[in-house]
């Protein structure tokens, strides 16, 4: 079996739209304001409000910590219409939630 047949098969990282607009995003330029004084800690994670400034819709912030100095960053409607599908066991098992 040929290689290429895989390599036309895939697209590279570089020409996804995602990829795209993630990097034409200037730094200091995000439409999101975190409010940092609407923190709240929890034993191995936080969450904060952030507003979209163009739009005024508020959204919730959570940082989990993990260990290792692993974070993930979940980033929520504060009041969805609908509640979003959260995919269980997405990250990998031996990730340990931090102290």
């Amino acid at each position: 079996m040929r290689c290429d047949f895989y390599v036309r098969k895939f697209k590279y990282f570089n020409t996804l739209i995602f990829d795209r607009r993630q990097r034409a995003v200037q730094d200091g330029s995000s439409k999101f304001l975190l409010n940092l004084g609407s923190g709240k800690a929890y034993s191995s994670y936080a969450t904060f409000d952030a507003t979209n400034q163009q739009n005024g819709h508020k959204f919730t912030v959570e940082v989990h910590a993990y260990e290792g100095g692993i974070f993930r960053v979940k980033m929520n409607e504060a009041s969805p219409l609908l509640p979003r599908y959260e995919v269980e066991h997405a990250l990998l098992p031996e990730l340990k939630q931090g102290s």
